[in-house]
Parts: C-alpha cells; sequence; structure tokens
C-alpha cells in the first residue's frame, strides 16, 4: 500500500476517533497518584456490586500498597455514605467492591496512612463519580455503543472501502499493464 493511501486512511482513523478514550480517572497529591478502574465497564451499575481498583503511582517509588492503612470515604452529596477499608492485591493495587445505591455524583476520598515502617507520604485523592446506570440500562449496552458510535463506524468503515477499492483500482491497472 503506497504512503498516500495509508496516510489518508490514518487521517481518516483520526478524525473519526470519538474523543471520549479513557473512561480512567487520574487523581494525584504529591509524589503519589492513583488511577480509578471500575468493574464492570468503568461505569457502576446502581444495586450491584462494583469492583474498584486504584492503580498507584509513587514518583519516589516509596509507596507499597500491602504497608498502606487505606481507607475510601464515600459520599453522595453532603451524605456520608461511611468509610471502608480497601486491600492490597499487589504492590501497587488496592482493590474494593462496593454497591452503589442509587443513582448520582458521589466522592470517593481515598486515604492512605503508612503502616509497618513504611515511609511514603499519607495522602487523600479525591475522585468524583457520576453513577448513571440502572438495572435496565446493563441489557442495553450493545444499543448504547451502537448509538454512541454508529457514525464512527460508518465513516471508518466508509474511509477504508474508499482506500480498499483504490488499492484494487491500482491493483487492475499494474495488471492491464503488464499485460501489454
Amino acid at each position: 500500500m503506497s504512503n498516500q493511501k495509508l496516510s489518508l486512511l490514518l487521517i481518516c482513523a483520526l478524525l473519526f476517533l470519538p474523543n471520549n478514550l479513557s473512561a480512567h480517572t487520574l487523581e494525584n497529591v504529591s509524589s503519589i497518584g492513583a488511577v480509578l478502574h471500575i468493574n464492570p465497564d468503568d461505569n457502576p451499575v446502581v444495586r450491584q456490586p462494583a469492583t474498584l481498583v486504584f492503580s498507584m503511582s509513587d514518583q519516589e517509588n516509596l509507596f507499597n500498597a500491602k504497608q498502606c492503612a487505606c481507607t475510601l470515604s464515600i459520599k453522595r452529596g453532603e451524605d456520608d455514605l461511611g468509610s471502608l477499608d480497601v486491600s492490597a492485591i499487589s504492590l501497587d493495587k488496592l482493590e474494593l467492591v462496593y454497591t452503589f445505591p442509587e443513582v448520582g455524583l458521589y466522592t470517593l476520598t481515598l486515604n492512605g496512612i503508612p503502616k509497618d515502617g513504611a515511609i511514603f507520604e499519607p495522602f487523600n485523592l479525591d475522585f468524583d463519580l457520576q453513577v448513571e446506570r440502572t438495572e435496565a440500562a446493563v441489557g442495553t449496552d450493545f444499543k448504547t455503543f451502537l448509538l454512541t458510535h454508529g457514525l464512527h463506524i460508518i465513516l471508518f468503515g466508509g474511509a477504508f472501502a474508499v482506500v480498499f477499492a483504490i488499492h484494487l483500482r491500482d491493483l487492475y491497472r499494474k495488471r492491464k499493464q503488464s499485460k501489454l
């Protein structure tokens, strides 16, 4: 495939990519930061257990999740829903299973205090999370995907078809010239 065709395909792909490629939330304070991953699909379902995984990072390489007395405080608006212990699943990952009781905006505060002689800085990381999915919406994931990305699929597919047609035309011309 010629560079011109490859460039056209790449430009079309970049133009029509959705602008919200990442559903993960990154928060940091001083040298410690975390990315929040949520199962299922980084989009929790009301009244169903969601697994919250915090992938931790530390610029000074002092953080060890197994030496952290970590808790997660959960608020919905002004309502304090409690504070729960967070488990270390590796040296840099923390995990908690939580069921969000209703639709709304939640503030999750991850608190970390060193234990067992650990020397990282204590931290508080705040994450805002909008919980919108209800049980009724769980079965419509594919429909939602098509509604959200249908135009991207059509445009990218059309661009691919055009580039493929140009490639076939060039092959046909080369064969025709080689027969002469």
